[in-house]
């Protein structure tokens, strides 16, 4: 197992933890997740991803990094999204857009949609759930995804009209055109 982050106090902390509980068989770099080297030391393959509240857009990399490398089950828990707030373009949706904090809910929903779509798109089997109880913190959402079958054009399509629908488009999460 290997654990990747780029704070090298992050790394350092559990080290330590794994070093104290006699965990084997785990590493810990300190590396960018978008860099194919680190994946390439061990060897390129990925069965297993959890990703824990990895602020803004850095859930996407993930996401998008780990599709690629093929890996079988993600698990992820997206935190910040900011990525899109202030960005939807549907007049359609404007009774919610016109209210700050209903945009802000909306836009949390609207961007782990994408990911659900994008996951799905590129062939997992997915679902969401919350984390833990409700009561223990507002960011409690956890995007299961299973490798399932191949890569989806109809499903690529679904996600094109979704973002065309919210005037995204050129937007991050512009990424089948």
């Amino acid at each position: 197992m290997i654990g990747v982050d780029r704070k090298t106090d992050v790394i350092a902390y559990c080290e330590d933890v794994a070093r104290k509980i006699g965990a084997d068989g785990l590493s810990f770099v300190a590396a960018d997740v978008s860099d194919d080297d680190v994946y390439k030391r061990f060897g390129g393959v990925v069965d297993l991803v959890v990703s824990l509240h990895a602020c803004d857009i850095a859930t996407d990399i993930v996401l998008r990094r780990t599709v690629k490398l093929g890996a079988r089950v993600i698990l992820s828990t997206p935190c910040c999204h900011h990525e899109l707030y202030g960005k939807l373009r549907a007049p359609e949706l404007s009774f919610i857009t016109s209210h700050s904090m209903l945009s802000q809910k909306l836009n949390d929903a609207v961007t782990d949609g994408l990911r659900v779509k994008m996951l799905e798109a590129e062939g997992y089997k997915t679902s969401t759930v919350e984390l833990i109880d409700p009561d223990e913190t507002p960011k409690n959402v956890m995007i299961r995804a299973v490798k399932a079958r191949g890569r989806d054009e109809r499903r690529i399509s679904e996600y094109n009209a979704i973002v065309d629908f919210l005037g995204i488009g050129g937007s991050y999460y512009d990424i089948y055109r």
